[in-house]
Parts: C-alpha cells; sequence; structure tokens
C-alpha cells in the first residue's frame, strides 16, 4: 500500500462508525459478578421481592460507577498500544484493503463511504485486535 502506518491508522480511526466503538476496561465480569451476588444476597434475605430489589439496586449502582470505564477505540490504539502493537494492526488492515483491491490511501478514503463490507470488515479486525491483543472487549 502506499501510505504509512500513522497515515493509516488516521484514516481508519476517524471513520465515524469506528468513532463510536468503546471498548470495555476489564470490569464487566467484576460488576457483573457484585450484581449477581447482590441478587443472590436479597433473595436471601427478602425472598422474592429481595431477589428484585437486590438485582435492581446493585445493576444500577454498578451501571452508576461503571459509566466512565469505556473508552473509544481511538483513544485505546493511540494511546495504549505500542507501536509494534500499531504496525502489526496496521498489517491487517492493508492486507484486508489488499483483498478488496484498494492499494492507495485516496482509493480507501473514497471507498470507505459507500462500502458497508469494507467498513463491518475494518470494524471487525479492530474488535479481533483489542480482544487477541489488549484482551478488550468492544461495545458496538
Amino acid at each position: 500500500m502506499d501510505f504509512s502506518t500513522n497515515d493509516l491508522l488516521e484514516e481508519v480511526l476517524e471513520f465515524d462508525a469506528v468513532k463510536n466503538l468503546k471498548v470495555s476496561v476489564q470490569s464487566s465480569v467484576k460488576y457483573g459478578t457484585i450484581v449477581g451476588l447482590s441478587t443472590i444476597a436479597g433473595g436471601i434475605v427478602g425472598g422474592p421481592i429481595g431477589l428484585s430489589v437486590g438485582g435492581i439496586l446493585s445493576s444500577i449502582i454498578a451501571t452508576y460507577v461503571a459509566q466512565n470505564e469505556f473508552k473509544s477505540v481511538p483513544y485505546v490504539i493511540w494511546n495504549e498500544t505500542t507501536p509494534e502493537q500499531r504496525r502489526q494492526l496496521t498489517k491487517l488492515i492493508i492486507d484486508f484493503l489488499n483483498s478488496k483491491h484498494i492499494k492507495t490511501l485516496k482509493d480507501f478514503v473514497l471507498s470507505i463511504p459507500n462500502d458497508t463490507s469494507l467498513q463491518e470488515g475494518l470494524i471487525q479486525i479492530l474488535i479481533s485486535f483489542l480482544f487477541s491483543e489488549l484482551n478488550m472487549y468492544v461495545k458496538q
């Protein structure tokens, strides 16, 4: 391809669908466990009503506490990956774009708004990369 790692990543990460992706910062399991245990405790203490109250209250509290624990995909790629990881991600994207016969940055910029398979493919590459390399889950 005819562009640098940073040029390609800038274009990919500027795409609106990518900007709207959020990454969970390893808290989903923790808060899920807290909600589950609170629901069980509520059920033991208050029976069926306690089960409902424990589940609802713990869910509301977990939502409030966890609301700032999601980061944007562009933020994570630029700030929480190493240069080597960014090169690796760029190679994955370049291989995908080559399979779509996109050879230049100009071709990419012109193609991305109209090609849903290109958009979906890039999003899947980002989701897979973040999960496999950084153990992060993406919220679409």
